[in-house]
């Protein structure tokens, strides 16, 4: 419950564009709401004196994503279903980039993305300063501990750099600032960095620096393409359900009481109990179990 509670806090900041932009002037409307809704729902007997269920029977978490939804990666808003389709559709679909292997690449990209919409019409929609975009994409104290730290600051200028090069790789053009992004800061740069400059000045210095991230004509013209949800249609098995009866006598014939089995399943007795009174609906997971325990 402790750390259900800690998700419970993480907020969203979700922003949409009400009118056109007007000169260097956008006017936006923008919400902050949970990331996560979360719905515990516990069977068990509750305790007299403390009003809490100590030993659960049963758990049960919904998890459902927050109002944000409503709102994400549109003008003037969208409907949950084509909100959420169209953020996996996006990185799926379009970006392409491991999550795992390189997750700063996939959120430039995607705060990039997000950005672009917003700032509809700039002259300067792909401009970046570096250290107030790392802030958007990473943990504030993260950079601040870069400054600090050597190790730190090198794995936080290696990333970059990483994230940097594999979007050049897929054709994003991306131009540093002549002034304030030197040559020797640049990812892959040849050029040795000038003596005496230590890493946690660097990440200053990189922090200040300007550039532009601009996605390929190839994203562009895709994103322009309202994506609409894809319908699935999911052919019905032929094979029939179990029944109570089949689960309990096929048990039996196996020598095993409810609580064997139910330990074997991971699920508690009085679940398995139900099933087998045909009190309760028997899911597809719980049903593939059985059958292969019970070899039916």
């Amino acid at each position: 419950m402790f750390i259900i509670s800690n998700i419970e806090r993480l907020l969203i900041e979700s922003n949409w564009v009400d009118n056109k932009a007007t000169g260097k002037k956008v006017d936006l409307s923008f919400s902050i709401s949970p990331l996560w809704n979360f719905d515990v729902k516990l069977k068990g007997t509750r305790n007299i004196l403390t009003g809490n269920i100590d030993e659960p029977t049963e758990v049960y978490i919904d998890v459902s994503p927050g109002p944000w939804v409503k709102k994400c990666l549109n003008k003037e808003g969208m409907q949950e279903g084509n909100a959420v389709h169209q953020f996996g559709w996006i990185v799926t679909e379009i970006l392409k980039i491991d999550s795992y292997r390189d997750g700063l690449a996939l959120k430039v990209a995607t705060e990039i993305l997000i950005m672009s919409r917003i700032k509809l019409g700039h002259t300067n929609q792909y401009v970046r300063i570096v250290g107030h975009f790392l802030e958007t994409v990473e943990n504030k104290e993260k950079i601040n501990k870069a400054r600090e730290d050597f190790r730190k600051a090198y794995m936080l200028k290696k990333r970059w750099d990483k994230a940097l090069s594999l979007l050049m790789e897929m054709d994003w053009d991306i131009d540093f600032d002549s002034t304030t992004y030197p040559e020797w800061l640049r990812p892959n740069s040849k050029v040795k960095k000038p003596a005496g400059r230590k890493i946690g000045k660097i990440i200053d210095l990189l922090c200040k620096a300007k550039i532009t991230i601009k996605p390929p004509d190839s994203i562009l013209s895709l994103l322009a393409v309202r994506a609409e949800p894809k319908r699935i249609k999911v052919k019905k098995s032929k094979e029939r359900h179990l029944t109570g009866v089949q689960i309990r006598e096929a048990r039996q014939a196996k020598g095993w009481n409810q609580r064997y089995l139910a330990a074997k399943m991971k699920i508690s007795q009085s679940m398995l109990a139900q099933i087998e009174l045909d009190q309760r609906s028997l899911k597809p997971r719980i049903e593939t179990k059985l059958r292969r325990f019970l070899e039916i």
